[in-house]
């Protein structure tokens, strides 16, 4: 995908292009469905990823879709309103650390540990998109594969189910 030069106008000097968070969105989304298949497959962590699994499957669409708009709100706080109450290293750490705790408040020590992944790779989307918009778009991608695809793939390869 080539940009336009009127794409670039206002474009901070060093940010990449929309296919970079593109890329890095795809790159946590394969991530995230291999380490999910490599923890469900370890006998003592299979239990932190079969319960989302049942949860997703019994209702796929509604979950999807409640799912897509936490995340939307997720990244409305964590990589917009937080970082701008911080400076410094804090902006991406500070953010991170409280979503990984919230997120373990689910019960899921996988989605926890998600999120400590989600977290940085959501706010560098943000931060070289130069809007909300890359880090939102992250975390949605993130959740179609991990609410939409992964539990039929755990599922198919005989993991659990």
């Amino acid at each position: 995908m080539r940009l336009a030069p009127s794409d670039l106008a206002g474009r901070a000097p060093g940010r990449a292009p929309v296919v970079a968070v593109a890329a890095a969105g795809v790159g946590l989304a394969a991530a995230s469905l291999a380490g999910g298949l490599v923890l469900a497959g370890i006998p003592a962590t299979a239990p932190w990823v079969a319960g989302p699994v049942a949860a997703a499957a019994d209702g796929r669409w509604g979950v999807l879709a409640v799912a897509l708009v936490a995340g939307a709100a997720e990244e409305v706080f964590f990589r917009g309103a937080l970082p701008r109450l911080l400076t410094g290293p804090a902006r991406w750490v500070v953010p991170t650390a409280v979503y990984a705790l919230v997120t373990l408040c689910t019960g899921s020590p996988a989605l926890a540990v998600m999120a400590l992944l989600l977290g940085p790779v959501a706010m560098w989307a943000r931060e070289t998109s130069g809007s909300l918009a890359g880090a939102l778009f992250v975390h949605a991608l993130w959740t179609l594969t991990m609410v939409g695809l992964f539990p039929a793939v755990v599922v198919r390869v005989g993991i659990a189910g």
